[in-house]
């Protein structure tokens, strides 16, 4: 498993509110609605599948394999997720670098890219107010 989530159970616990919490966010929900954005991260170490979509209402976060309908799909290790939202990697120079497999839309995936780059101060304050200081190293 990897260095920061050892169960599927652990990755959404972790990853699940703070996507939410995007959702709830005004700017950023408003940007994620507004693009119309749908993304599924499909992580592996350990394997473990969660969706954004925010193409229709509020929009929702979901767990578990789904019908992968969403219009970026992005398979990494859960420990990229991970080092992605806090702005050490970057989306598309990771594609590039077959660190991280995505396929979909390219301009959902250029969009998700340059949105993911401006979250890391929000995943920052996220690990802060949960006790989670650990994990920004």
């Amino acid at each position: 498993m990897g260095k920061y989530f050892s169960t599927e159970s652990e990755l959404y616990a972790h990853f699940q509110p703070f996507f939410e919490s995007l959702l709830k966010n005004e700017d950023v929900g408003g940007q994620l609605r507004e693009k119309k954005m749908s993304f599924r991260f499909i992580t592996r170490d350990p394997g473990a599948e969660i969706a954004l979509d925010a193409r229709e209402g509020e929009g929702k976060v979901t767990t578990g394999q789904g019908e992968k309908n969403e219009d970026v799909l992005i398979q990494l290790r859960a420990d990229l997720l991970h080092q992605l939202m806090l702005g050490k990697i970057r989306l598309m120079p990771a594609i590039m670098g077959r660190q991280i497999s995505a396929r979909g839309l390219m301009n959902k995936q250029k969009e998700l890219g340059a949105m993911i780059s401006t979250l890391s101060q929000l995943y920052k304050d996220y690990l802060t107010a949960n006790n989670k200081q650990d994990m920004l190293n």
